[in-house]
């Protein structure tokens, strides 16, 4: 049941023009300070990054080491 134009409740136009600004001023500030959120600045997430990686690689390595010994 389709309901006409002026058969509509303007608290609900009202209500639902609200809430849809709202969405899109919540994910229109997620997409713009993400630099901000994070707290750190572009070269900084690459070096921390890099650690990482780093980090993961010596591990893996460890564990292959480790591995290895065990199956001998």
């Amino acid at each position: 049941m389709r309901k006409r134009l002026n058969e509509w409740s303007v608290s609900k136009v009202l209500h639902a023009i609200a809430l849809f600004g709202f969405a899109i001023a919540i994910m229109f500030s997620i997409l713009s300070c993400q630099d901000i959120y994070i707290g750190k600045t572009e070269a900084e997430l690459v070096q921390e990054m890099f650690r990482v990686d780093s980090l993961i690689n010596h591990i893996s390595f460890m564990i292959d080491s480790i591995e290895t010994v065990n199956n001998d």
